[in-house]
């Protein structure tokens, strides 16, 4: 296990010293570039100036414990064909020692929700089959998904959803939470006091990987979702108020009027 472990130590001071993409670019060159050649691989990725033995030697000065010199020769007496081999067991291993901050930050749900991209924002697992999402349109063509990041107002929320595609489709089960007077028509964007739409502001509004949250301007509410394999969970925070309710309009689909 020393042996594995001294590796890792290696190949991770590699990617922190001569190039923070090395883990990366060693698994892709020692399978596709530079098959099985452990010393191949190296000097594809840094260069011809370089050899295993004096990289070797120059962690070793580095790290500068005497243990981990003890490990480092006995992994060195391992041979560099075996070397590989102990490469190859560290691929399942390195990557949490590889990855210190997660993928999904990097996931931004809006991209794709402006223009013709027709992308919803809201919740759902891969190959979930519910997408709980805001809904600012139900009879507008280039809102396929329901959702369009350039109008300013929101239905609700409902359940099924179709992301990317070229006419609108589904949308099924409006929820409407809100407070005060209650009204059954939607409205326009235009007025949308008239009807059960409420303004929002992208300022407050939040998207991660299934996780979706947005203030109603209007009501005052608070909207949370989050989905499930075959089912999902609203959370509705109310401000104080004598009348609150949760609407559900059963007529709501999305529909292509041009």
């Amino acid at each position: 296990m020393d042996g594995y472990r001294t590796a890792g130590y290696f190949f991770v001071c590699l990617r922190d010293n001569k190039d923070p993409e090395f883990l990366r670019k060693f698994n892709r060159s020692t399978l596709e570039v530079m098959p099985w050649s452990f010393d191949g691989a190296i000097k594809h990725i840094l260069g011809t100036e370089y050899s295993i033995d004096e990289l070797w030697h120059e962690y070793q000065v580095a790290v500068g414990d005497v243990q981990a010199i003890i490990r480092i020769n006995m992994v060195s007496k391992l041979g560099k064909k075996r070397l590989f081999l102990v490469w190859s067991c560290l691929v399942s291993i390195l990557p949490g020692m590889a990855q210190t901050e997660k993928l999904i930050d990097y996931v931004n749900p809006f991209v794709g929700t402006d223009g013709y991209g027709n992308v919803y924002p809201g919740a759902q697992i891969p190959f979930g089959g519910i997408q709980m999402s805001p809904d600012t349109d139900s009879k507008y063509y280039d809102a396929a998904s329901g959702y369009k990041y350039n109008h300013s107002t929101l239905l609700g929320f409902s359940l099924t959803h179709l992301s990317g595609t070229g006419i609108p489709d589904l949308g099924d089960f409006l929820f409407i939470p809100g407070t005060g007077e209650m009204k059954l028509d939607p409205g326009t964007r235009e007025e949308p006091e008239k009807g059960y739409r409420s303004r929002y502001s992208h300022e407050k509004e939040w998207a991660s990987p299934n996780y979706y949250a947005v203030e109603l301007s209007d009501y005052g509410v608070k909207a949370e979702m989050t989905s499930g394999v075959r089912s999902g969970m609203f959370r509705f925070t109310y401000p104080q108020s004598d009348k609150a309710f949760i609407m559900i309009d059963m007529n709501h689909t999305f529909m292509a009027i041009l």
